[in-house]
């Protein structure tokens, strides 16, 4: 009602997958595929982006200003401290809106 929206995702292997996999074997393979040697993997992850219209046109569903926010709940696995973990999800994030605003300008 007030023009926002909302978009989000969940990992392959999060708990909250395994219901939609079904009969599908592939989803199982991608599930339960080893992790990268060296790597460590999330047990589960909820992340994605709230918009809100800022202007009449965006608001109308046009071009226009939208203030976004991002979110993201993360556990990760394989024994990483709290710490790492935390300092590595962070700078995740933090690299990653320089990174789209550069992809944006290049594909303008």
């Amino acid at each position: 009602p007030d023009g926002r929206w909302l978009e989000g995702g969940f990992g392959i292997r999060s708990p909250r997958m395994a219901r939609f996999c079904g009969d599908s074997s592939r989803l199982r393979e991608l599930r339960e595929e080893p992790s990268t040697p060296g790597m460590v993997r999330a047990i589960d992850y909820l992340s994605g982006y709230i918009h809100e219209p800022m202007d009449e046109a965006a608001k109308a569903g046009g071009r226009g200003r939208c203030r976004c926010w991002y979110f993201l709940s993360s556990e990760a696995g394989g024994g990483v401290p709290r710490w790492a973990a935390e300092r590595g999800v962070s700078s995740a994030i933090s690299n990653f809106f320089p990174a789209a605003f550069k992809e944006l300008q290049r594909m303008r």
